[in-house]
C-alpha cells in the first residue's frame, strides 16, 4: 500500500542525525578508509525548549493505579469483545500478562528507572533483604555509564519477592526450572509505549492532559520526580534518587509543576487591604496585610479606619 506521509523530524531528531554521521565519519577516518571526515561540517545547534515537538506529562500516583488497575482488565475485556467464544486458558493469559505490565508500571514509578535499565535489569543485580532492600545497577545498563546504587520502597520490594515467586512457580510448571539470578526481572514488551497508551484510555488518563503534555513512559519517570518535589524532598535526595549528575534536571526538565499548585502557592501571601478595596471586597481570607516595615499610628493605612493626615 501507499506508505503513510512522515511527520518533519524534530530538532533533536535531526541533532541525533548529525552527531550519528560525524562518529561515524571519525570511525572511518581513524581506520584509514576516508581520508578525511565529510561530516565535520555539520553543526549541531543547542536545542532550547521552543524546539520540543513533545512535553512528557509528569503521572501522579493516583494516575499509576488506575493504569495497574487497568492493565489485566482492559487485555481481557478487549479480547472478549473481538472473540465472542474466547478459551479460558487464553483469557488467563492474557490477564497474568496484564499483572505482570501493572508490575513494571509501579517498579518505574518507584525506583524513577529508564525502561532501558528496567529491561536489562537481573535479579542478581537486587538484594530484597528486609531492612536493605537495594539494586546495584552495573554501569553498562545506565545511560550514565556509572555504577548506581537504587534504594527499594519496602512495599515495591515486597512485591518483587511475590514476582520472583510467582514467575519461579510458572517457570517449573512449564519444565524449564526455577528462576535464576541471571535471569532479568522483567520481560519489558518493545510494545510498552503502545500498551500504555491503550492501558491510559481504557482508565479515563487520556493520551494527553489539558496542558497537551503527552501520556508515555517517560513520564512516569518525570512523574516519580515531581512527587518527590511535592513530598518536599531535599534536592540533592531528590537528585540522589533520580540519579541525576545535576540538579537542573530535577529542578526544570522532570519537575511538572501544575497550575493549581502555583495558585494555592501565590493564595497563601498576605493580601494588603489596599488590594481588598481595589477588589471590591470588605472581607479578608487572609488577615495579614503586607508591610514593608514598621507604620506609625494612622500613617500609610489604606481602610474605612485611616486616620487622616494633619
Amino acid at each position: 500500500g501507499t506508505p503513510k506521509p512522515r511527520k518533519p523530524a524534530s530538532a533533536a531528531t535531526v541533532k541525533g542525525y548529525k552527531v550519528t554521521l560525524k562518529a561515524f565519519g571519525r570511525y572511518l577516518q581513524r581506520r584509514g578508509t576516508w581520508p578525511s571526515n565529510p561530516f565535520d561540517m555539520l553543526r549541531t545547534k543547542k536545542l532550547t525548549a521552543a524546539d520540543r515537538t513533545r512535553v512528557n506529562r509528569a503521572l501522579t500516583p493516583e494516575q499509576i493505579d488506575a493504569l495497574v488497575q487497568a492493565a489485566p482488565q482492559r487485555a481481557v475485556q478487549e479480547w472478549r469483545r473481538t472473540h465472542p467464544n474466547p478459551s479460558a486458558e487464553h483469557l488467563e493469559a492474557l490477564r497474568v500478562e496484564g499483572i505482570y505490565r501493572g508490575r513494571v508500571y509501579l517498579t518505574l514509578a518507584y525506583t524513577g528507572l529508564r525502561v532501558g535499565e528496567l529491561s536489562a535489569l537481573t535479579w542478581g543485580e537486587l538484594d530484597l533483604t528486609a531492612g536493605q532492600e537495594i539494586a546495584e545497577i552495573e554501569a553498562r545498563k545506565q545511560k550514565g555509564r556509572d555504577d548506581a546504587l537504587v534504594v527499594l520502597h519496602p512495599m515495591l520490594a515486597e512485591m518483587l519477592r511475590r514476582h520472583r515467586k510467582e514467575r519461579s512457580t510458572a517457570e517449573v510448571r512449564a519444565g524449564r526450572g526455577p528462576v535464576r539470578d541471571a535471569d532479568r526481572v522483567f520481560r519489558v514488551s518493545s510494545s510498552l509505549l503502545r500498551w500504555l497508551k491503550l492501558d491510559a484510555e481504557w482508565a479515563g488518563i487520556g493520551l494527553c492532559d489539558a496542558r497537551g503534555r503527552s501520556t508515555t513512559v517517560h513520564g512516569i519517570r518525570a512523574g516519580f520526580n515531581t512527587t518527590l518535589r511535592r513530598n518536599s524532598t531535599d534536592p540533592a535526595l531528590r537528585m540522589r534518587l533520580m540519579r541525576h549528575k545535576s540538579a537542573d534536571l530535577g529542578l526544570g526538565t522532570y519537575d511538572k509543576v501544575e497550575t493549581d499548585e502555583l495558585r494555592r502557592e501565590l493564595e497563601r501571601l498576605p493580601v494588603a487591604n489596599a488590594l481588598r478595596l481595589a477588589a471590591g471586597s470588605h472581607s479578608a481570607s487572609v488577615p495579614a496585610p503586607v508591610h514593608s516595615g514598621p507604620i506609625e499610628a494612622g500613617v500609610g493605612r489604606s481602610g474605612p479606619d485611616a486616620t487622616p493626615h494633619a
